[in-house]
């Protein structure tokens, strides 16, 4: 199998990471587009040029582990200098340099800077992806005031999909 990906990563002509992104910058919000024209780890430092023609002069950091507060997010945006945060956009441009394949991201806002989840929530997903429906039902049962924020979350979440659904209608590399 590592074969077959081998020959498809060296046929692509440009791999576009979609997907979504938390605030960094107290003017966006839930649903906004960003097209960044740089993509930095923060663990590394390493920035990646977008392939995009159309890209924003914003840029995105990707972090290792979620940002909680209001005071993490905008420490990181004075560090970087980004107006936005994901955990993943910066090891697929950095794979996507080692191939020699143009990279462009593509991300939409899923929670304000303000936005703060309970330290349970990360542990919510299962190593496929998918949502663990009892992890989510011992956290409430645990801590029942959390319910807004987790709603307050899917709702952003929703529309940073759709604005991304709207995008990919007309996008064109």
């Amino acid at each position: 199998m590592n074969r077959l990906l081998l020959r498809i990563e060296r046929a692509a002509r440009l791999i576009v990471s979609w997907g979504v992104a938390g605030a960094l910058h107290p003017d966006l919000s839930a649903g906004a587009l960003l097209r960044p024209a740089k993509v930095m780890s923060a663990e590394s430092g390493e920035l990646f040029e977008s392939a995009a023609l159309d890209s924003t002069l914003d840029r995105l950091v990707s972090v290792r582990k979620p940002v909680d507060s209001r005071q993490e997010r905008l420490a990181l945006a004075q560090r970087t200098g980004a107006v936005a945060v994901d955990m993943e956009g910066a090891t697929i441009a950095a794979i996507c340099r080692r191939e020699g394949i143009p990279f462009q991201c593509v991300r939409a806002i899923s929670d304000g800077i303000d936005h703060r989840l309970p330290a349970w929530v990360t542990n919510l997903m299962t190593a496929d992806g998918q949502l663990a429906p009892w992890r989510t039902l011992a956290g409430l049962l645990r801590d029942p005031m959390s319910l807004p924020e987790l709603l307050r979350a899917g709702i952003g979440f929703r529309r940073a999909l759709k604005t991304l659904e709207r995008y990919a209608t007309n996008f064109e590399p």
